[in-house]
């Protein structure tokens, strides 16, 4: 799937997890990235939770080697205190500039590039009250599982076609070259 090429072996869920919150780290501005966080009363800021959503199976898709394709859907919420100077400002371009950080990335894995779907202010856990919360979504199309070929055979570099049923060894003189 990735770059039109079959992969080996689909995408760990762990390495994917870990390759996002690698790349996140990056943003120097960010003083905690973890992903499904279980403290939400203390949280050191700003902060980046990655939460993986919601995997969309794509029959569509069928790369004909027994993976799954699917879609990965994705959130990170940034999170600031209240009291931060320019809080609601600082956290919508902090928001702006992590979407633009997703947006295309790959994050190291054999997957297409992740696509970011929006961002806006997440008011719904009630747990993060003294915070400001902004959320970005994000998909990433994958194969999951591995691939049914091993790629231990020998590559063709010149293709014929024979028109049956003048076919087999017989008729290797009756065979044209595919250009």
């Amino acid at each position: 799937m990735a770059d039109g090429k079959i992969e080996q072996t689909g995408l760990n869920l762990n390495q994917w997890h870990q390759a996002i919150i690698d790349c996140l780290k990056q943003n120097k501005t960010l003083k905690t990235v973890e992903d499904y966080p279980r403290e939400k009363k203390k949280i050191l800021g700003p902060a980046a939770f990655l939460e993986l959503t919601a995997i969309q199976v794509s029959n569509d898709d069928n790369p004909g080697t027994e993976q799954l394709a699917a879609t990965l859907e994705a959130e990170v919420r940034i999170v600031c205190g209240y009291r931060t100077k320019d809080a609601k400002r600082t956290i919508r371009l902090l928001a702006a500039t992590i979407a633009h950080q997703l947006e295309g990335e790959r994050f190291g894995q054999t997957a297409q590039p992740a696509r970011v779907g929006g961002c806006w202010p997440d008011e719904f856990d009630t747990e993060l009250d003294q915070y400001e919360v902004w959320r970005i979504v994000f998909t990433q199309e994958v194969l999951l599982g591995d691939s049914s070929f091993d790629d231990s055979g020998v590559i063709p570099e010149t293709l014929y076609v024979g028109y049956s049923p003048e076919t087999g060894i017989p008729h290797e003189d009756d065979y044209q070259e595919l250009t």
